[in-house]
């Protein structure tokens, strides 16, 4: 797999989302808007779908990462290349197979769980700031709290999907380990 998305690439994907919806946010002011409707309205522009599905993400290429370095040590290069391709090919599987799940639950968890972190500890003057203009002084108070909001979005779709995803993971792994298997016997 040849994408690593980290921590990182989630607040830089998200900050960038926000970037390219401030010049709407601009052209229609949210001065209208108070309490619910200014959180509902930040929460959508924060794209938070992505953050559940980059923790999936990592957690594959954990995997991946893990088998390759099981197989390093056990197989010749030769053989090695078409495991791996095929290790691949199951995490590719299983992550077509859950990420819609973990994007929906993302989806509809996101406003119960990111809303109540907003409303707390940002009032409705400083939450049009975060809408209308990034380079506010609200930016940074937003990104020090983005640890928080991925970890609650994280652990919320993690309880939300807990039972579809993680026989798929676990499945994922037996199959890996088959594979493994499979090489080394040859």
């Amino acid at each position: 797999m040849n994408i690593r998305p980290t921590a990182a690439h989630a607040c830089a994907a998200i900050c960038i989302c926000l970037a390219l919806h401030t010049g709407a946010a601009l052209a229609q002011p949210a001065a209208k808007e108070s309490g619910k409707d200014l959180v509902a309205h930040a929460v959508e522009l924060m794209h938070t779908e992505d953050v559940p599905i980059v923790r999936l993400q990592a957690i594959v290429i954990n995997g991946v990462e893990q088998a390759k370095i099981g197989l390093e040590q056990r197989l010749p290069a030769d053989k090695m290349q078409p495991v791996m391709a095929d290790i691949g090919g199951i995490a590719h599987k299983t992550l077509d197979e859950v990420t819609p799940a973990v994007r929906d639950a993302g989806v509809k968890l996101a406003p119960g769980v990111i809303g109540p972190l907003l409303r707390e500890k940002f009032t409705d003057d400083e939450l049009r700031q975060l809408i209308a203009v990034l380079d506010s002084p609200v930016r940074k108070k937003y990104e020090a709290m983005l640890p928080e909001i991925q970890q609650a979005i994280g652990q919320a779709v993690t309880e939300q999907t807990h039972t579809q995803v993680t026989p798929k993971l676990q499945d994922m792994g037996k199959q890996i380990s088959a594979r493994i298997a499979q090489a080394l016997q040859k």
